[in-house]
Formats: C-alpha cells, sequence, structure tokens
C-alpha cells in the first residue's frame, strides 16, 4: 500500500561515523513507513564508515550511498538532494535515529493539511543514557516566516532536521551554501527554507532522538576563533539575507531579541572585544522596543544602562561580573 503514496527521501550525511551509523540506518529502515529512500552521503570519512554503507547497500535496495571529499555537512547534504526524488525531505545527521512511526506521522500530516513544513518534537540524549524533551509544537498552522519568528524568540529550533518538507521548496532559486561553516549552517539553511515556505503545521509525536555527542556534525567545531567567526558570519548574513528577501521590516523585534540573546552569549564565551556595536544597538532597540527589558536579567541591564553613560565604565563593570563569576 505504500508504494501508492508519496515518496520520502531520506538524506544522511556521514563523517567517520563508524560508531554510531548503524544504528542510525537501523532506525531509518524500520520505519513504519516503507516508501522511502534513503540516501547516505560519506564526506570523506577515513574510518570504516564508508564498508558499513557499502553492506546496507547490498542489505536494502532503497539505500542509495554515495561519496565526496570532505566538504562538509552542508555540501553533503546538497549532493544528497541533488538525486533525491522524493516528494519530501527527511533530513538526518548520522548518529542520531528516527523514531518508528515517525516519516508515517510526519508525512500524514503533511497530505492532510497541504504544509510545506511539518515541525515535531524530538528529545536530546546524553551519553549517560538521561535525556530531555524539546519544547512542544503545539499549533495548528503558521507561514513560514511566522515559524522564523519563533526561532528567533528561542521558542522553535533551528536544525534543519527539524523540518520535514516538500522538495519543492528546493526548486527554482538555489539554496545558499557556505561549505566553511562548520557552526550556524542550519541557521543558513533553515532560513532559507522558511522564508520559501507558505504553510507550517506541527504534530505531538516525538520523531527523533538527537544525540549530543562532543564529535557529533553539529559539535564538530571546538569553541575556538574558527567557530566564533562562523558565529558572527551567520548573524550578519541572516540580516542581510532578511533585508534581500524584503522581510526585515516584519522581524525587527524578533531580530532585536535575538541580538540581544547573541550579545550576552559572546560574554558568556569570554568573547568581549569591540562590544561597542553590540551594546549601541541593544540600547537603541531597547529604546524601540521597551518591553524587551523584560526578557533580561538584572544583571544584563545594568551592564547595557553602565554601557549607555559610558564605554569604559561599561567595559569595567562588565569585566568586573566575569571577574566575579557573576556573567
Amino acid at each position: 500500500m505504500d508504494r501508492l503514496l508519496p515518496l520520502v527521501s531520506i538524506v544522511v550525511p556521514v563523517y567517520n561515523g563508524e560508531t554510531f551509523l548503524e544504528k542510525c540506518l537501523q532506525s531509518i529502515i524500520r520505519q513504519s513507513y516503507t516508501n522511502i529512500e534513503i540516501i547516505i552521503v560519506n564526506d570523506g570519512s577515513t574510518d570504516n564508515t564508508s564498508l558499513i554503507i557499502d553492506r546496507y547497500v547490498d542489505l536494502d535496495k532503497r539505500i542509495i550511498g554515495l561519496k565526496q571529499k570532505n566538504e562538509g555537512p552542508a555540501l553533503a547534504r546538497k549532493k544528497g538532494l541533488e538525486i533525491a526524488k522524493g516528494k519530501y525531505v527527511q533530513y538526518l545527521d548520522s548518529d542520531d535515529c528516527l523514531h518508528e512511526k515517525a516519516i508515517e506521522y510526519l508525512l500524514d500530516k503533511a497530505e492532510a493539511t497541504n504544509a510545506d513544513i511539518v515541525v515535531a518534537p524530538f528529545r536530546f540524549c546524553y551519553l549517560d543514557g538521561t535525556f530531555c524533551m524539546s519544547s512542544s509544537f503545539d499549533f495548528s498552522s503558521m507561514s513560514g516566516i511566522d515559524y522564523l519568528k519563533q526561532i528567533l524568540n528561542n521558542k522553535a529550533y533551528w536544525s534543519v532536521w527539524s523540518k520535514f518538507h516538500k522538495r519543492e521548496l528546493l526548486l527554482g532559486i538555489p539554496m545558499e551554501v557556505y561549505p566553511d561553516i562548520c557552526f550556524g549552517e542550519d541557521v543558513i539553511w533553515s532560513a532559507q527554507l522558511l522564508i520559501r515556505s507558505k504553510k507550517v503545521v506541527s504534530i505531538k509525536y516525538v520523531v527523533l532522538d538527537y544525540n549530543i555527542r562532543d564529535f557529533s556534525l553539529s559539535h564538530s567545531c571546538s569553541f575556538d576563533d574558527g567557530k566564533f567567526a562562523n558565529f558572527e558570519f551567520y548573524r550578519s548574513w541572516l540580516e542581510l539575507y532578511l533585508t534581500q528577501k524584503g522581510v526585515i521590516d516584519f522581524m525587527k523585534k524578533d531580530l532585536a531579541f535575538f541580538h540581544i540573546r547573541n550579545t550576552f552569549q559572546k560574554i558568556t564565551w569570554r568573547k568581549i572585544r569591540d562590544l561597542k556595536k553590540d551594546m549601541t544597538r541593544i540600547i537603541h532597540d531597547l529604546k524601540c522596543f521597551p518591553d524587551l527589558r523584560q526578557t533580561m536579567s538584572k544583571r544584563e541591564l545594568r551592564v547595557v544602562s553602565t554601557y549607555r553613560f559610558s564605554i569604559l565604565w561599561g567595559n569595567l563593570r562588565l569585566r568586573y561580573y566575569i571577574r566575579k563569576g557573576k556573567m
């Protein structure tokens, strides 16, 4: 019966995934919905990943194995999509696992509502066997722009694998891909998907276990200057992209909140050089959207208030808080 229903393409980029890839693939081939194609892109692995892929290609005719030199998950995903034939696309990291009825429920919702994107809750799973739930997704329908606002306000997630979507969203205008970005590439991909989406819907079924590992694709960069450069790049890229698409005026308050949180994230990372521009923007945004003050801690407000008085005194107060472990 599944053969009469839409094909779903599941794209799995993998780099040195010998430890967890097999469990990931087992979660896919055991899906209750069987009309799927499984596209595994080996991103230049140097371990036994290629042997595992070859074995599963022989085991299940729905599996297609591709190879490329090590170019990062964004280009690996793009390579997989170039041959995808499904009406819908589901992404999956090679160390994560789908729940048994994930594709069935995602597809049913997409078909019943004619949605461009379906989102669903998932579990954050840790090496010690514990897990916690993601934020819940309980809304009937919203536009892609409105869902992007939810993400900017920390109420939803950037992760590409959390967006089951129509493949037609990728057709026409090419997606922008930046292969050198290893931290934040989901921001770049998800923003483009959502701007192209007229309708996003949700389901309550938990679809995926997102395994937190220091060496997973989403954690492939240790926190260093390179990762911080990626962070700064995708923040700038996002605002430029939204400006080019003519939607930034609808999202000024959401971007203001996003900027506030990112600025204090920089401080948490002890990246406190050249904060003048960030603080100047926060001061301006709080004048435009004073209710955003309610989203900030008293200490954060004190820091911003001191910067408003003097950049020098602002820097001194911030360093004092850091030295005392208060920020």
